[in-house]
């Protein structure tokens, strides 16, 4: 019975680690597509209500709440229909991880 229990525990440990690597994957990608727009908009003049300050690589690295990262991504002043099509993927993503992360707390 504590067999069983252990077994349970590590393969409640695995899953959580596969999610927390594909959080990260998700985060890293959103964070590298939030630099290049912001590039983009600031070469192109466009900056709207953002300022032109140079940001460090590790400056997105404390942004692990998904709140932070979801304002980020919706505080773009324009959208393209493909920006549109980003956000719907980066949803649907993100509703598959907490559903592993629901089945993980189900153990």
């Amino acid at each position: 019975m504590a067999d069983k229990r252990k077994s349970r525990e590590l393969e409640m440990c695995k899953l959580r680690v596969e999610w927390q690597k594909e959080k990260i994957d998700e985060l890293t990608k959103e964070r590298d597509y939030l630099k290049e727009q912001l590039a983009s908009a600031l070469k192109r003049g466009d900056t709207g209500s953002v300022q032109a300050t140079p940001l460090s690589s590790d400056s997105f690295s404390d942004s692990s709440d998904e709140s932070s990262s979801d304002a980020m991504a919706d505080s773009s002043s324009k959208s393209s229909s493909s920006e549109g099509n980003r956000k719907k993927k980066r949803t649907k993503r993100k509703g598959k991880g907490k559903k592993v992360w629901e089945e993980v707390k189900e153990y």
